[in-house]
């Protein structure tokens, strides 16, 4: 598409229009594209703190219980 709207661009003299109208495209996927890429791992991500969170939580508890099933 780029080629194609640039010889576009290059045959009608309008260049510089053109190149802007391009770049207002891609700058628009490109933001779209980013919030999809994010919105796809914030679940992910989400789920790795909670177990990073269980690991931690299990290794202040555990000890405890141990000893206080010893007494």
């Amino acid at each position: 598409m780029l080629v194609q709207m640039t010889a576009v661009g290059e045959a009608t003299g309008a260049m510089e229009s053109t190149l802007q109208v391009l770049a207002a495209y891609y700058d628009n996927e490109t933001d779209l594209k980013t919030k999809r890429a994010i919105a796809l791992l914030e679940p992910s991500i989400i789920v790795i703190l909670a177990v990073l969170v269980v690991l931690i939580l299990f290794a202040v508890y555990l000890p405890m219980f141990s000893m206080y099933g010893n007494m």
